[in-house]
């Protein structure tokens, strides 16, 4: 993709160079046009890669593909004289509005998929954004080629290499932050005091042989939704293992984490799952393994207390 870009803004920076129209240009500068919003497309395919797809949002792009192909005989978007010399027309910015709409996309779906608010995701997608913006500046308003395809290039390249590190980072079904994850924060925030929170999800062995394992990662994935759900910015959310799941809070007050412990439960219960939830205090002073093994013994306390229930 990136490499057909480049292609064709060279070929078209090169058919610029005549002094004669040369009737290959209209093909050139289409693809030109089409391609750059067709890259943040493919990076939001990707995104979007385990979500249901809506041919609505490819309707931007198809209509761009016919105006701009067609321009040679409507002139709607532009047009080029026989001394060959460049003509917007009326839509001659359509290309640069759908790009800035699929960017403008691209980063509410980031932000929307993301179950856990990632500071580095935030400037990335800021970065993308900005570049893009100066890109398209500079290159309508002083006339420079290949800024903006450029910005483009670069701006998709990093936030597919930025996607591919994060793959290390979460876990693959919840998208939440996986196991090395938790470890590895545990470590960065010992300095700091914060509630270590420790969830299971109950039952789901029973889930899995009665009704399949696709029932039981439907279960482990509405879970996490609703542990993202009620979790604000000062939450970090993981997935540690099968059924196992721990929130880190960094809140000062207690009655924070009871309050979202509650909202999760009661937003359990008007599903068909149960989850048993324990936390623990941990202060600077005390050894991160310790208190996240306080945790999951109130886990089990409560694990115990539903099991009494359930009889």
């Amino acid at each position: 993709m990136f490499f057909f870009v480049v292609v064709f803004n060279i070929l078209d920076v090169y058919l610029r160079s005549f002094d004669k129209l040369n009737y290959f240009r209209y093909v050139t500068s289409s693809f030109g046009y089409v391609l750059r919003p067709l890259l943040i497309i493919f990076i939001i395919l990707i995104i979007n890669r385990n979500r249901k797809k809506s041919i609505l949002v490819m309707i931007p792009f198809l209509f761009l593909v016919v105006v701009s192909f067609t321009s040679p005989f409507t002139h709607f978007m532009y047009w080029f004289t026989e001394d060959n010399q460049f003509q917007r027309g009326p839509l001659g910015f359509l290309s640069h509005i759908v790009s800035a709409y699929y960017m403008t996309l691209m980063i509410v779906f980031s932000l929307k998929i993301r179950h856990s608010k990632d500071i580095g995701e935030i400037f990335t997608l800021l970065y993308i954004f900005l570049i893009c913006i100066v890109g398209t500046v500079l290159e309508t308003v002083f006339h420079q080629d290949f800024l903006l395809s450029g910005a483009m290039i670069v701006s998709c390249a990093v936030y597919y290499l930025y996607l591919n590190v994060m793959t290390y980072k979460r876990d693959a079904l919840t998208d939440l932050l996986n196991r090395r994850s938790f470890f590895v924060d545990g470590d960065k925030y010992k300095k700091y005091s914060f509630y270590i929170i420790s969830i299971d999800l109950n039952e789901l062995k029973m889930i899995n042989d009665t009704k399949g394992h696709q029932e039981g990662d439907k279960a482990l994935c509405e879970l996490s939704r609703i542990l993202v759900d009620y979790a604000s910015t000062k939450f970090r959310c993981y997935r540690t293992g099968g059924d196992e799941f721990i929130v880190l809070a960094f809140v000062n007050e207690e009655q924070f984490v009871i309050d979202y412990i509650q909202n999760v439960k009661n937003s359990l219960k008007e599903s068909s799952y149960m989850a048993s939830i324990g936390y623990e205090l941990y202060d600077k002073s005390d050894k991160f393994e310790d208190i996240c093994d306080k945790a999951d013994e109130k886990m089990y306390e409560d694990k115990k207390r539903y099991r009494h229930r359930s009889r």
